[in-house]
This record gives C-alpha cells, structure tokens and sequence, in this order.
C-alpha cells in the first residue's frame, strides 16, 4: 500500500531510491496498490514525469467510495485525514504494509503494518 509521502519524494532528490525501491518490490511479487487520495495529493501538473512513471507501477487504484468505514476510522482514531483513514482502510481490507512518511499517523489510525519511506 503506498501512502502520499513517497510519491510526493519521487519530486525531490532521492527519486532513484523510490523507484529502486517500487520496483525491487513488483519484482519481489508485491502488489502495489493505492488510494486515489493519494493520487491527488501527489498530482500537481502533467509534467511530473517521474510519478506517472511510477504510477505505471501500480497494480490497483481504489475510488474513496468506502465512505462508512472512513468516517468509523476516523471517528475511532479522533482524527481527520480522509486520505489517510482510506489508505488505512485498504490496509486493514487487504491486511497490507502500508509505505509511508508518516508511520506515526498510520499507527493513531489503527495499522501497525508501516513501513517508513
């Protein structure tokens, strides 16, 4: 599962470990799966070459269309990232890792399964 930190750091100077990374993992079997949250926060012009790259990578998108389990996330974690509480959503659905910036988010969300990016 890949939260918005990594593909926001594909952007910066360590792009090549995101994708050495992305790509060590397709190669390992894993399904890269993420929200279309997540998308959006990353998204800021079609010249990001980079996450376009990556997002070729990924296995599925899902819709925030699971608005019930959100809205219990986050009404059990008292916090407000409808992003975030749809990635953990995922997580938790899938019983998937979850790569992200912000471990500690995930974690008050439920998920212990975090990897940090």
């Amino acid at each position: 599962m890949v939260d918005t930190g990594p593909l926001i750091a594909l952007d910066g100077s360590g792009y090549r470990d995101v994708v050495r990374y992305m790509r060590g993992l397709v190669r390992e079997g894993a399904l890269l799966i993420t929200s279309s949250g997540v998308l959006a926060q990353a998204y800021r012009s079609s010249k990001q070459v980079r996450l376009h790259q990556a997002i070729k990578l990924l296995e599925h998108i899902h819709p925030i269309s699971d608005w019930r389990s959100i809205g219990l996330i986050l009404a059990d974690s008292g916090t407000s990232d409808v992003v975030d509480a749809h990635v953990a959503a995922l997580a938790l659905h899938y019983n998937a890792v979850i790569w992200t910036s912000d471990p500690d988010d995930m974690v008050k969300l439920g998920v212990a399964n975090v990897v940090r990016q």
